[in-house]
């Protein structure tokens, strides 16, 4: 539905305007560096919008007449109205109420579906003051438009490029300097403005990392992981979950956690809050913390070559024994026919520290 009928002979006044207009510019000074400007949307206080401008390059008297057309939107159900824009009293010079005097389309606020619509333009045929510049690539103050809204109500505000027709004739995004027409490279940045009473904006989580802040760790020891995440951290959640058997502390549910008696593998940690879930996944390299026995048969006889050491658990360890044994460091295995007869000998077996786990030794008599 659209109220207030009679904008359809306003429109019409409105369009011959901007045509004259339009007409007045091409008749201007030619245009200079400027060939964009973008335009964007700003809170400005608790009841009023700021909307900025930004040059590509510094924006003076040089290039010519100034005309834009912008609509905001924002949804019928939130009821609520604009004012007119305000460019002197909260602007830190004349320069655009002179040379780019904003003013209300005769329209007047248009609701059309779900949404009501308000366009602006300046239009006018007047340059600015010698005295005015803007720099390059930077924000500038435009304008500020009053907002009101009812006692507990919430405003989302946007400009948009494109309006549809029900809502009115040429109110779609225009902008253009000395009579050339910057609409189609000129952005309008992706930012909704909320004012009045608003629930919290929720975003659902992204980017979910997982960090191993431990790199590769001993079976018997620890493994530290910590997370982050993109979104609303109000009343998120986090589970881990890893290889069969592993446990956290404090417990799987903690944004950050430290698994004790790890195990190689993925560690998953799962972002949830209102709004949605994501995951992220780490993995962890963990060294088998090393463990063996050693034992032989006993006695051994003196006349023997040969004497096999039977070995359990981790290998690749080294032998060692007293100057009167004989023994092959690498295989354990003891020559008794070159030992000195005596005894009992101890013979230890040693695995070197590894993969953050220390080193290992144990032992056995002959």
């Amino acid at each position: 539905m659209i109220k207030n009928r009679p904008w359809l002979q306003r429109t019409k006044k409105w369009a011959l305007g901007l045509l004259a207009s339009a007409a007045l510019v091409s008749s201007a000074s030619a245009q200079a560096d400027v060939t964009r400007i973008d335009i964007r949307l700003l809170p400005f206080g608790e009841d009023a919008l700021m909307v900025q401008l930004r040059p590509n390059n510094t924006w003076t008297r040089a290039d010519g007449l100034f005309n834009v057309s912008f609509t905001v939107r924002w949804l019928t159900s939130e009821g609520g109205s604009l004012g007119e824009p305000d460019q002197i009293e909260n602007l830190p010079n004349t320069c655009m109420v002179v040379g780019a005097s904003l003013g209300e389309n005769p329209l007047g606020e248009v609701d059309h579906e779900t949404f009501r619509y308000q366009n602006y333009t300046a239009t006018s045929g007047t340059q600015f003051p010698t005295s005015c510049s803007f720099a390059a690539n930077t924000w500038v103050d435009f304008a500020v438009l009053p907002v009101t809204l009812g006692a507990g109500d919430c405003g989302t505000f946007e400009i948009v490029r494109n309006v549809p027709e029900g809502a009115g004739s040429n109110l779609s995004f225009y902008i253009g300097l000395g009579g050339v027409e910057f609409t189609p490279v000129s952005t309008i940045e992706s930012t909704t403005v909320q004012l009045g009473s608003c629930p919290p904006s929720c975003i659902a989580p992204t980017n979910v990392v997982a960090t191993n802040n431990s790199g590769t760790v001993c079976s018997t020891g620890s493994l530290n992981l910590s997370s982050s995440f993109t979104g609303t951290s109000d009343g998120a959640t986090f589970l881990w979950t890893g290889p069969a058997g592993v446990s956290f502390s404090p417990n799987n549910t903690s944004q950050n956690v430290t698994v004790n008696s790890p195990a190689s593998g993925t560690y998953t940690v799962t972002v949830t809050n209102a709004c949605g879930n994501a995951s992220g996944n780490v993995s962890a390299t963990v060294t088998a913390a090393p463990s063996a026995t050693i034992s032989y048969g006993s006695p051994l006889c003196a006349s023997s070559t040969s004497a096999t050491v039977t070995r359990t658990g981790t290998a690749g360890g080294t032998y060692t024994a007293p100057a009167a044994v004989s023994i092959n460091a690498s295989t354990g295995t003891i020559n008794p026919s070159l030992s000195t007869p005596g005894g009992p000998y101890t013979i230890t077996y040693t695995v070197a520290a590894s993969g953050d786990c220390a080193a290992f030794s144990t032992t056995a008599t002959v």
